[in-house]
């Protein structure tokens, strides 16, 4: 589920390709719950995810500079399969 949630969604993506979280959200906002809290594809924290912003106060907010970028790549082997 985290994986879904913190795939990057980029203007040439389609509302198909997020729909799916787009509805679990809805769902579990339908619940009666705040928010949804995930693991973030980028570091090792997490992104928050409220469903209104009036249940939240900022208490700290600091400002931070990408500093480095680091990518790491496999070979795929041909029984993997990749999906479009």
């Amino acid at each position: 589920m985290d994986i879904a949630f913190s795939w990057p969604v980029t203007e040439s993506d389609t509302k198909s390709e997020y729909a799916p979280t787009q509805i679990i959200s809805e769902f579990i906002k339908s619940k009666g719950y705040d928010g949804i809290i995930y693991k973030s594809s980028l570091t090792k924290g997490h992104n928050y995810v409220l469903f209104n912003l009036n249940d939240a106060a900022v208490v700290q907010c600091d400002l931070f500079v990408v500093s480095k970028v680091k990518y790491d790549f496999e070979r795929l082997d041909e029984s993997s399969s990749l999906t479009a």
